[in-house]
């Protein structure tokens, strides 16, 4: 249905007037955001929370492109003192005066914002307690998305001190990502083993081929003890 439709509030008799191309669906938004306490029209909300009972009503049906003519004739003529806007078909507007800021400041100082905890400094200690609690017992492989043990992590951070293999090499053979190597090496990651020393910067032969590599490092040694 499109058309004027009015808002009244049952205690008062004061009323708003609105305009939409689909007044059951405007109807039902209007009743969602007051009943949430977040409807952009303040008057309205205002009224909503201290009286409750409101009551819709469609005041005349029109085409689409009557809407703003016909808004704009009602609020001329009938006054509705709910709306924020009294000119048809802009958003609603509202310039609070300095007394009034002041005066909703001091009402709401001291109260908690609907999306934010305000603790006390003792309550403040326990939850900074509760989760160092929380986070000390998922170090290492306790830590939910873990996927090497400490073992290969020890075995890496040698491998690494060793500064033969690239990190390519290391990450393919433990079947892991270059990321995650790159993490251990430079001590953002298992710190809970300690800091990794500073590797020097020796310059890798590139021409050597990558079994070379491996020959040359303990790895191969590894795999010959698991053979055996």
């Amino acid at each position: 249905m499109i058309g004027i439709y009015c808002i009244t509030c049952v205690e008062t008799s004061e009323f708003y007037i609105g305009s939409s191309n689909n007044i059951s669906s405007r109807k039902a938004g209007h009743l969602y955001r007051l009943r949430l306490g977040n409807h952009p029209n303040p008057i309205l909300q205002n009224k909503y929370n201290k009286y409750k009972e409101f009551k819709f009503n469609v005041i005349e049906e029109c085409t689409e492109d009557l809407l703003i003519e016909k808004e704009q004739f009602y609020i001329d003529t009938l006054k509705p003192s709910l709306n924020c806007n009294l000119i048809a078909g802009r958003a609603p507007i509202v310039y609070w005066t300095i007394e009034k800021r002041q005066k909703m400041s001091l009402a709401k100082k001291g109260k908690a914002h609907k999306n934010k905890r305000i603790y006390s400094p003792d309550g403040l200690k326990k939850v900074i307690e509760n989760t160092k609690k929380l986070f000390s017992n998922q170090k290492g492989e306790n830590h939910p998305l873990a996927h090497l043990s400490e073992s290969d992590v020890v075995l890496i951070r040698s491998l690494l001190l060793e500064n033969i293999l690239y990190l390519s090499d290391i990450a393919e053979y433990f079947n892991t990502s270059i990321a995650c190597i790159a993490d251990i090496k430079y001590n953002r990651s298992w710190t809970c083993l300690g800091p990794l020393p500073k590797i020097n910067a020796k310059k890798k032969i590139r021409s050597l081929s990558k079994q070379q590599r491996i020959d040359k490092s303990m790895i191969t040694n590894l795999n010959k003890k698991e053979a055996i």
